[in-house]
């Protein structure tokens, strides 16, 4: 098998398309489709099929993509770890906490791939707690990961990306009937989504300041299911802010503080050269308002600058 035939016919499966590949690589469409076909006769099998304008892979094309892909984004990541420039290119994994799959998240997330989008995807891999989000990170299921704990640990790197607001919320029933909405907070169950344990004493806190005191709580990685309990009126929920179409049947219950904890992105400190960390430095300083005008510019700012900053966090 001729190596630079696969990697023609994986360069117009990704793109599902003749001419945005031949485009990338420089070379007619003719040629590309003549690769593919002395890969087709070398492999004995039909990669792909034509309807109208489009190439749909058949499923052998599939099964040679699903290699082939395995293949050349591995040799892409050799590519960006020892040139450190920005031609490389491949899809990225990113880890979720379960407690933290909240709208603010999603948007960051919707950033990041559109930043990202001319070198590749981005995937996300949900973990159930920090543990597990760590293990991922440690033996690369995921890049890096959305967590709401920062750490002080040598091998990897904590940066904050946003303060996620929460919000206690009461069935809109009881709260006309009720003329102290506070005491519902400490006469119902708290269910709280989007928490860890180490939000629950700042919770509690804040809770004390304000006179409220809870006599049960409980933990849930099912929002609709909480939600359900709070408009049934069973419980009051504690969540990171809904949006307007996910409060029917709902009230606000407003304290005189607002809650909110600090999300972070977490990394490996080996991996800060890779294009996928890069391109997320890239983002969050941005975000931040940095003043830099060029994503040339601001690759160069972070890359003899992050360093620096990412061990003054720590």
């Amino acid at each position: 098998m001729n190596w630079n035939h696969l990697y023609c016919f994986y360069e117009v499966a990704r793109r599902h398309s003749l001419k945005k590949a031949a485009k990338s690589l420089g070379n007619a469409s003719s040629t590309l489709s003549e690769q593919i076909k002395k890969l087709e006769e070398s492999l004995d099998v039909r990669l792909f099929d034509r309807i109208g304008r489009e190439l749909i892979l058949t499923d052998e094309g599939e099964e040679v993509y699903s290699y082939a892909k395995d293949i050349f984004e591995k040799g892409k990541r050799l590519i960006d770890s020892v040139s450190h420039n920005d031609t490389a290119g491949y899809s990225v994994k990113v880890g979720v906490e379960n407690h933290l799959e909240t709208s603010s998240v999603y948007s960051f997330l919707e950033e990041y791939w559109s930043t990202y989008a001319d070198f590749g995807v981005v995937e996300t891999r949900r973990s159930k707690n920090l543990s597990q989000s760590l293990y991922f990170l440690e033996h690369s299921v995921v890049d890096w990961l959305i967590s709401s704990t920062s750490l002080n640990d040598d091998r990897f790197t904590s940066v904050k990306i946003f303060d996620l607001e929460y919000n206690f919320y009461c069935s809109s029933d009881l709260l006309r009937d009720n003329l102290d909405p506070h005491s519902l907070i400490g006469d119902l169950p708290l269910a709280k989504f989007g928490t860890n344990e180490n939000d629950a004493k700042n919770i509690k806190n804040l809770l004390l300041e304000e006179g409220i005191y809870i006599k049960e709580e409980l933990n849930s990685d099912h929002p609709e299911f909480l939600i359900q309990l709070c408009r049934t009126g069973k419980v009051v929920l504690m969540a990171p802010s809904l949006k307007e179409e996910g409060l029917e049947g709902l009230s606000k219950i407003t304290l005189q503080k607002k809650l909110s904890f600090p999300i972070y992105v977490l990394f490996k400190r080996r991996d800060e050269q890779l294009l996928f960390i890069r391109k997320l430095k890239e983002l969050i300083t941005l975000k931040n308002g940095n003043p830099l005008g060029s994503s040339h510019l601001v690759t160069q700012f972070l890359s003899a600058n992050w360093k620096t900053h990412a061990e003054r966090l720590n």
